[in-house]
């Protein structure tokens, strides 16, 4: 999803994206109920893709959130990641900004924020501290993720984003 919404992806990365998406989205279903060598195959493709995806545009701000997650808390980088990508999605809904992908491929915003539940992303969250709040906000709003993000983020943005995720 990164890669997609990425200022700089063109229309053949986000050709890529969506194809890797839909491969990862597909076989991470399937594969929670029965695992097999082919899922496992079209569960990697999807990651080789997406990784050819951010290797051209680079990543945007759910990447940059996740690091204090990380390094502080001790959650897999992926899900920390994974954590922001619903809440900035909202966020940039919200300023009428969207992503063609979300339709494509899960029908909706709400569809995919169900899909993300039924993956259980979620559990995966903690209480993060004010202190840490405000460090890891100052470091965010000063990467390089938030210029490759589309709608402007601003500290505050990304404070509030940090609370939303926090128990």
């Amino acid at each position: 999803a990164e890669g997609y919404m990425c200022i700089s992806a063109d229309s053949y990365i986000k050709n890529i994206a969506e194809n890797s998406m839909k491969a990862v989205k597909e076989n991470l279903e399937n594969i929670k109920n029965k695992d097999s060598l082919e899922l496992r195959t079209g569960l990697s493709f999807g990651s080789m893709t997406a990784g050819y995806v951010i290797s051209h545009t680079g990543t945007i701000l759910p990447h940059s959130l996740g690091y204090g997650l990380t390094s502080e808390y001790g959650i897999k980088h992926g899900l920390a990641t994974f954590l922001f990508i619903i809440p900035v999605l909202k966020r940039l809904y919200d300023k009428n900004i969207k992503f063609d992908f979300v339709n494509n491929i899960f029908g909706s915003l709400k569809n995919m924020e169900n899909y993300f539940d039924k993956l259980e992303i979620n559990d995966y969250r903690v209480k993060i501290s004010d202190e840490h709040i405000d460090l890891f906000s100052e470091r965010v709003s000063k990467s390089g993720h938030v210029l490759k993000t589309p709608g402007n983020f601003t500290k505050k943005d990304i404070e509030e984003l940090y609370l939303e995720v926090s128990l």
